[in-house]
């Protein structure tokens, strides 16, 4: 028998795993010493028997972090974004036009490869003016959309409830140099209405908050969820337009973009009377 995976010393070795039950598999563990590797080679020998056997071998000191930078390019999202790793910042904007986003990747907050991050910063990147518009990210995460909208020039609330995510979005606004145009908070601001609304989340929460977000909407203007699978837009669209018109009185027209097995969909409202008018204060808490 044989195995594929990574045993770091000092940590408790659970032959329980499922890829230890494999009849067939190959396992990398990694040690700091020599002795560690012995021992833990005997141990498993022992208790697994003849149908285990292992092999020492010296391995080099890699600089992992080094090599992931390393690793990271950067992706260009058409039509105007191209999104870096700070790292490879340089001081002149790029020849094609194209907006530079900077972002600190890490494994735990997206850089702007997601098909639902791009399908929402191809419309921030098609917007033929968005400076001074208000604009909500909601579920902002690592707040790319929020510091591509204030890029060009536009008044961001960015909604998120993760505490780390947030602090993700702040560092991305400083080294954008957008701070000032860019709200970042856990809580939905009451009383506030919006050109754009981007929520890039997945189906459930886009659900449970249509009217939150519906509510929050300017006359004309555009409501953008992504986050969507084929599965959800039928669900989603006929959702969003009963509780717009039997709410709000609002008539929305809906245009769906796919990218991979990901959907977006742009709603584009009619109001058939103002919305202060409807005693939005009572969803406004």
């Amino acid at each position: 028998m044989a195995a594929k995976g990574v045993y770091e010393a000092g940590e408790k070795s659970s032959y329980a795993d499922p890829i230890l039950r494999l009849d067939t598999a190959s396992v990398d563990y990694y040690f700091s010493c020599e002795t560690f590797a012995k021992r833990w080679r005997d141990q498993v020998t022992r208790d697994l028997g003849g149908s285990v056997s292992g092999e020492i071998i010296s391995a080099h000191l890699e600089d992992w972090d080094k090599k992931w930078r390393e690793s990271v390019h950067g992706v260009n999202v058409e039509p105007s974004w191209r999104i870096l790793p700070i790292w490879k910042k340089f001081d002149h904007p790029p020849s094609d036009g194209k907006i530079c986003l900077w972002m600190n990747p890490s494994l735990g907050f997206g850089a702007g490869t997601h098909p639902t991050t791009q399908l929402c910063l191809q419309v921030l990147g098609e917007a033929k003016n968005l400076k001074k518009q208000e604009i909500l990210d909601f579920g902002s995460g690592s707040g790319i959309l929020s510091v591509a909208a204030a890029l060009r020039g536009a008044r961001v609330d960015s909604v998120e409830i993760d505490p780390m995510a947030l602090g993700s979005g702040r560092e991305c606004a400083s080294l954008n140099q957008v701070e000032d145009l860019i709200h970042f908070s856990e809580k939905l601001p009451a009383l506030k209405t919006y050109d754009l609304i981007l929520a890039n989340i997945l189906r459930p929460v886009l659900v449970e908050f249509s009217a939150e977000l519906l509510v929050r909407l300017k006359r004309n203007g555009k409501l953008v969820l992504s986050g969507l699978l084929a599965s959800d837009i039928e669900e989603v669209i006929a959702h969003y337009q009963k509780v717009a018109l039997n709410n709000y009185k609002i008539n929305l027209k809906s245009e769906i973009e796919q990218q991979g097995e990901w959907f977006r969909i742009i709603f584009k409202s009619t109001l058939l009377q103002e919305v202060s008018d409807l005693g939005k204060e009572k969803l406004l808490v």
